[in-house]
């Protein structure tokens, strides 16, 4: 990989790594566990597949997994 996870360097660089984890997983398949999982989040960050598809499944799990009032951001929107 060529950036060698320098954003999770940086979130822990940061000390932020105790509200954050990384799943280097495919959305499709982690999203849903997360779910079933009950799992809740207060933010989601969705930078996933650029395909309409891969965005919508992504977005329909991130908005059932938000706490009433959380936030989502989309990258390359």
């Amino acid at each position: 990989m060529a950036f060698r996870s320098v954003g999770v360097s940086n979130i822990e660089r940061a000390g932020l790594d105790d509200v954050f984890r990384f799943l280097p997983e495919r959305s499709c398949d982690v999203l849903p566990r997360l779910y079933a999982q009950g799992e809740r989040f207060d933010f989601a960050f969705i930078d996933g597949r650029h395909l309409f598809d891969s965005l919508l499944v992504d977005f329909f799990y991130v908005d059932l997994l938000l706490e009433v009032g959380g936030s989502v951001a989309l990258d390359d929107l």
